[in-house]
């Protein structure tokens, strides 16, 4: 498993960001909604995240929380 210490470290430079998946392009499941990664039914759900590089988040229109409602992503 040599990999194991880069994959730690590319996850530590990545964050989830909310409102900016199309859908299904989520990657991971919502409680209460769908299960798993692509299953997402709507586009810019403040339920659903994209994992993208630290930092991009809000200047993709997204947020670093789930909220209520869709997003504006750029």
């Amino acid at each position: 498993m040599a990999f194991a210490p880069a994959m730690a470290a590319e996850g530590a430079a990545m964050e989830k960001c909310y409102g900016i998946a199309k859908a299904g392009e989520n990657d991971c499941g919502v409680k209460d909604q769908h299960s798993c990664k692509g299953h997402s039914k709507a586009n810019m759900s403040g339920q659903d995240f994209k994992v993208v590089a630290k930092g991009s988040c809000e200047t993709m229109g997204g947020k670093l929380a789930p909220f209520e409602g869709t997003g504006t992503a750029k």
